[in-house]
């Protein structure tokens, strides 16, 4: 815990070192990350954490479901080249046709 707030420090002064260990972070088990710890370091640039605080909006997991903030947050963090969010997008837009069709 004590570990993870110097490294949210560091990734916040924009050490990209720290930023690489959140990301790792993140990718093995996000849940382990407060909520306000991922919009934080999704607000500072970290793709993964764009990334989940996007599926959050989209799942309606801790927050609201908002396609809208989902699909903010998802762009950055394809714009990033994260493809789990480039996937998803498609889904949406996916799901936005369907069922606009029926």
């Amino acid at each position: 815990d004590t570990a993870l707030k110097w490294l949210e420090q560091a990734a916040k002064q924009g050490l990209a070192k720290a930023q690489e260990m959140i990301s790792v972070i993140i990718e093995i088990d996000y849940e382990q990350l407060p909520l306000e710890t991922l919009f934080t370091l999704a607000e500072i640039g970290n793709k993964q954490a764009q990334y989940v605080v996007g599926l959050k909006y989209y799942q309606g997991t801790e927050v609201r479901k908002d396609i809208d903030m989902a699909l903010k947050w998802l762009d950055q963090a394809a714009e990033q080249d994260v493809i789990k969010a480039q996937d998803l997008i498609v889904l949406i837009y996916q799901q936005t046709i369907i069922s606009e069709s029926v």
